[in-house]
């Protein structure tokens, strides 16, 4: 009787437990569905043709920012007359608390449609400015609809003895042609 070969079964075999190795390895390093939620989010409002928001910081009037892409960009305070409109290259920075919530590595699920991230504030400077800044970075998103529809942020800034803590909201009312309905 011919004996048959060990090779194809040990072959099997490694390919096997390299496949089993690489599904491991991909549940490891794969996203989190907060982080997918709360980037794909910010990523999809900054693709919009148009974005409105209002702005609330401690201690300033609320301000109102339109963006049209590419080009286009206004802020006016709701009470008052201060308005400005931004030329084509700054227009983006009105969505700046939005592009932050991408430089956010990790989020949580805080609540059903809330995600909420920390990072050490000198991740979010250059290596210069870095040096001089300590403390955390909390970004808290709300996600409706497949936007991100506000961002609250809070630094909170060490410097020796000091310690300072500000921070913002950034409430989005239409994006695209969606108006957005509060919560």
């Amino acid at each position: 009787m011919r004996r048959r070969s060990p090779v194809p079964h040990l072959i099997l075999g490694i390919l096997t437990v390299l496949a089993l190795g690489a599904v491991a390895l991909g549940l490891v390093l794969a996203p989190t569905t907060a982080n997918l939620t709360a980037r794909n989010g910010a990523g999809e409002v900054l693709l919009a043709g148009n974005v409105t928001a209002v702005v609330a910081q401690p201690n300033s009037p609320l301000i109102r920012v339109v963006y049209v892409a590419p080009d286009y960009g206004r802020e006016s305070t709701l009470k008052g007359s201060r308005s400005r409109t931004l030329p084509a290259e700054q227009a983006k920075t009105l969505l700046a608390p939005i592009s932050r919530v991408l430089q956010v590595t990790s989020f949580t699920q805080a609540r059903p449609s809330v995600y909420v991230g920390t990072v050490p504030l000198d991740k979010l400077f250059s290596a210069a400015e870095a040096a001089s800044i300590h403390g955390t970075f909390t970004v808290t998103a709300t996600v409706s609809n497949g936007y991100v529809v506000k961002v609250v942020e809070q630094a909170n800034l060490r410097s020796g003895a000091q310690r300072t803590t500000s921070g913002l909201t950034y409430r989005i009312t239409t994006v695209g042609g969606w108006r957005v309905t509060p919560a």
